[in-house]
C-alpha cells in the first residue's frame, strides 16, 4: 500500500498538489487530506506537482509493506519577496518518507 498525506504543520494550506505514480496519474491532493492505493512490491516513482514546482522520490516496497509519505507545499524562502512585487508567493513541494 502506499499512502500520502497532506497534514503537515508548515504546508501553506493552499493550491493543489498533482501526483503520478510511476508515469501515471494518480490523483490530486489538497491540504488536510490523503489519498491510499495498493502497489505491488518493488521500484516505483512518486511524483508531485504543484503546477511552479515538481518533486520526485523513487522507494522500494516490500510484500505486505505499507508506505507512508508526507506532502508539503512550502513557502519558498523568495516568498515575501515575491509576493510584494507580483502579488503571489513561490511555492515549493516536499515529499517526506513517514516512518513505520
Amino acid at each position: 500500500m502506499l499512502t500520502v498525506r497532506r497534514t503537515a504543520k508548515d504546508d501553506v494550506q493552499d493550491r493543489q498538489v498533482y501526483l503520478t505514480l510511476d508515469g501515471e496519474d494518480w490523483g490530486t491532493i489538497f491540504y488536510g487530506k490523503e489519498i491510499t492505493r495498493e502497489i505491488a512490491p518493488g521500484r516505483h516513482t512518486l511524483k508531485a506537482n504543484n503546477t511552479l514546482v515538481r518533486k520526485s522520490v523513487v522507494f522500494d516496497v516490500k510484500p505486505g509493506e505499507h508506505v507512508r509519505y508526507q506532502c508539503i507545499n512550502k513557502a519558498h524562502w523568495t516568498a515575501m519577496m515575491f509576493m510584494a512585487f507580483l502579488g503571489a508567493a513561490f511555492l515549493t513541494v516536499k515529499l517526506v518518507r513517514e516512518k513505520d
